[in-house]
């Protein structure tokens, strides 16, 4: 019986392990995925810079209802990934450390949710609120234009 746990165990380490190392466990962001923080804001800007790619910044908190709406109604559906997925996308919560409460603070942050498109290294207009998904892509389609 022992035996046969020790080789689950060394299984299950194999497996994470070569999940890891072939992609499972990459911080860069692919279709679909978001960088996260203060940290991950820092990689979307490095990646912007040998890429190109707009960063779309968005700012939420977990007590935001605006903020669930949103991720719910849009962020999360296939439609966004279709028209925006070639974006860099940051998620940034202001409450969760201090380096996310400096960069809410850096750029002015005043409600929830607040979404930036950071082009070049300079941010947009930022869009705040939600007020459905047709407002917000006719938004987000003004703002990612300038």
């Amino acid at each position: 019986m022992l035996s046969r746990t020790v080789g689950a165990a060394i299984f299950i380490v194999v497996a994470m392990f070569v999940w890891h190392s072939f992609g499972g466990g990459q911080s860069s962001a692919q279709a679909g995925t978001w960088y996260h923080g203060a940290d991950g804001y820092e990689q979307a800007l490095a990646q912007q810079k040998s890429s190109g790619q707009p960063i779309l910044l968005y700012f939420h908190t977990e007590w935001c209802g605006y903020c669930k709406r949103l991720e719910r109604d849009v962020l999360s559906t296939p439609a966004f990934e279709q028209r925006y997925g070639s974006l860099l996308k940051v998620k940034v919560n202001p409450e969760s450390s201090s380096a996310e409460h400096k960069l809410a603070k850096d750029y002015a942050i005043s409600g929830f949710p607040t979404i930036f498109i950071v082009s070049a290294g300079t941010p947009g207009e930022p869009i705040v609120g939600y007020g459905g998904a047709d407002e917000f892509y006719s938004r987000l389609q003004q703002a990612a234009r300038n």
